[in-house]
């Protein structure tokens, strides 16, 4: 179930799992909040050409406790937003990630996003 217009009386909080407007998609791509504003990032080379992401100094898992390990152009493009933004998520930005712990259709191809692209918050019916 998605509730569309959750997030207009409601903060984004880390966990949430949402719908995101990706504009090289026809239909919204269900994600992870990973990092929001404030929260420290940083990539950090577990072997050659591989990275962990970490947010406020924990490397981050996926839902099943596998570590994110990125490489290549995930990784150039996460390490320009490490540069960028001195390894702070800046305001109004989140770090949306998918389950696949190599990258996938995410934040690892496209970058921090904004609220604007957020367009509900998935509810789980348990």
């Amino acid at each position: 179930m998605a509730l569309f217009g959750y997030y207009d009386c409601n903060e984004i909080k880390k966990g949430d799992i949402v719908l995101y407007d990706y504009a090289g998609s026809k239909t919204p791509l269900i994600k992870i909040i990973r990092a929001i504003p404030g929260d420290s990032f940083e990539l950090v080379e577990k072997d050659s050409g591989r990275w962990n992401i970490l947010i406020n100094g924990e490397i981050l898992k996926n839902s099943e406790g596998n570590p994110y390990l990125i490489s290549g152009k995930r990784y150039e493009m996460l390490a320009l937003y490490e540069r960028s933004y001195q390894s702070e998520i800046p305001e109004e930005a989140y770090l949306l990630l998918g389950n696949i712990t190599s990258g996938a259709t995410d934040s690892t191809r496209f970058g921090f996003v904004s609220q604007r692209g957020i367009l509900a918050k998935v509810k789980n019916n348990e």
